[in-house]
């Protein structure tokens, strides 16, 4: 009879603490994810200040593309990693998606050695093969700037996307 009011009690005690443990869970996790969000944002912010300088440079007339992408692009390969780690899943794959088509940009421009700066890239080798002059050669690189550009805003909206979870 002792045992069935003990457990009785305990029962009771443990229903009286189901709220409290599970508010207190619910208050844990909105902390975590509060502090992920913080620490995710610092880490965007790092990125941005990174890729707007160099935005700016390339969207303003007499700058070289392939020296201010030189140039930049260590400071923007150590904001992407550090952000990468404030990162998971499927905007995880996304931004890395992105970043490897930006890299694979600069790997263009660094292979042409100590003609990059100066050399202007053709789109392909069937448009080099057509002699091409200085019109066309300008209209290369503004595509060129276009193209580093959208993908330097699609990595930032992307980087921008809010974690819920």
């Amino acid at each position: 009879m002792l045992e069935a009011v003990n457990m009785e009690n305990i029962e009771n005690y443990l229903l009286a603490l189901l709220p409290v443990l599970l508010t207190a869970e619910i208050g844990i996790r909105i902390f975590e994810v509060r502090t992920k969000r913080n620490e995710t944002k610092q880490e965007y912010e790092k990125l941005k200040n990174a890729i707007w300088p160099f935005l700016h440079s390339i969207l303003s007339e007499g700058e070289s593309l392939n020296a201010e992408l030189l140039q930049h692009f260590p400071n923007h390969k150590n904001a992407a990693r550090e952000y990468l780690n404030s990162l998971k899943g499927k905007k995880k794959k996304q931004f890395i998606a992105i970043w490897q088509e930006y890299e694979t940009v600069y790997q263009q421009v660094k292979s042409l050695g100590p003609f990059a700066v100066a050399a202007a890239i053709a789109p392909s080798e069937a448009d080099l093969s057509k002699r091409p002059g200085q019109v066309e050669m300008i209209q290369w690189e503004v595509d060129r700037v276009n193209n580093i550009s959208r993908l330097l805003e699609k990595l930032l909206k992307v980087a921008e996307q809010k974690i819920w979870f």
